[in-house]
């Protein structure tokens, strides 16, 4: 009795040895629907096969495929029965695309393969325009610029967008300029009023718009620099100056060359008072130049009245020694 169990059992293990070399000895790929297919390593046999052999995704998203492989060090070759459908990278990156449908995916080391098929599923997200502000207040004749990008699903796209501006339909009087590059908005406010200008584009196959509120109030009277070595803070313009007559690119004195301006307009004939702060520092003359005396800073301060109206601009000189 002993004898014919042990007989019985060297007759199971040897066929079941035989089938699974037999099946990897083959080579031939399991049939799609095989998720789990696998098969035992017998010296150089190779196996291959995926942890799951469907999968869904939605469009547009992304899914990682983990695929074993015993038998061998070399790397997995992975492709897609559709692109139109889905794509994988070399690393089993799968990206589902606008089309609805499968891709059966395949994953082959050497001769040996395994499949997934990944069905892409509509999906539920819709493209959104992002905006930094739905409102916007600029002076007349000043020029607004901001950017725009697009999320899905929360997520903002990296691909090229094409956006288009336009005035909605209660602006399409507006006394104003709009263009757009790339993803730079640009807005012009030639004259007092508001209106509304909408921005859209085409994502995906699918529409999206978003629209901002312009405001243009009356231009204020301001002092603006004509040189460009006066650079904007928050509260005015700072520029550099030596303690010697030539420092670097610096020198030790620098003019207060101002315009008094109205919107785009600048106004001729307009007298600028100065003032300083810390004279230890620089030294202020009666044709408006500063000139460096000792490292420090100092603040010069410019007043000027126009049309019933007053403005002044605070200038910072940053006093640098050789």
């Amino acid at each position: 009795m002993k004898k014919m169990k042990a007989l019985l059992l060297s007759l199971v293990l040897g066929l079941s040895v035989t089938t699974a070399i037999a099946a990897v000895g083959c080579k031939k790929a399991p049939p799609a629907n095989s998720s789990n297919w696998f098969t035992e390593e017998s010296g150089d046999v190779v196996t291959v096969r995926f942890a799951n052999g469907q999968v869904d995704v939605l469009q547009y998203e992304s899914v990682q495929l983990v695929c074993m492989v015993k038998g061998s060090v070399n790397g997995v070759k992975y492709t897609s029965s559709d692109e139109s459908v889905a794509t994988v990278d070399a690393n089993g990156i799968v990206t589902a695309k606008g089309k609805l449908g499968d891709a059966i995916i395949t994953a082959t080391v050497e001769d040996v393969s395994a499949t997934c098929t990944v069905s892409v599923k509509e999906s539920p997200y819709a493209p959104q325009i992002v905006l930094a502000s739905e409102e916007y207040t600029i002076e007349e004749g000043d020029t607004l610029q901001f950017n725009v990008a697009t999320q899905w699903n929360k997520t903002e796209l990296t691909e090229a967008i094409d956006y288009a501006v336009s005035f909605a339909e209660d602006s399409q009087d507006a006394d104003a300029e709009i263009s757009v590059d790339g993803d730079l908005v640009t807005i012009v406010g030639k004259s007092v009023g508001s209106f509304n200008v909408v921005v859209s584009t085409t994502v995906r196959g699918l529409y999206t718009s978003e629209m901002i509120t312009v405001n243009v109030v009356g231009a204020k009277l301001k002092l603006q620099p004509k040189n460009m070595q006066f650079q904007p803070t928050s509260t005015g313009y700072e520029a550099n100056i030596s303690t010697t007559d030539l420092f670097g690119d610096l020198t030790n004195s620098l003019a207060l060359e101002f315009d008094a301006v109205k919107g785009s307009k600048t106004l001729d004939g307009v007298s600028i008072a100065w003032t300083l702060k810390n004279t230890d520092t620089v030294t202020l003359n009666s044709d408006s130049v500063v000139k460096g005396q000792k490292k420090g800073t100092a603040t010069v301060t410019g007043t000027v009245e126009c049309e019933g109206e007053t403005a002044t601009v605070e200038v910072v000189f940053n006093v640098l020694p050789p």
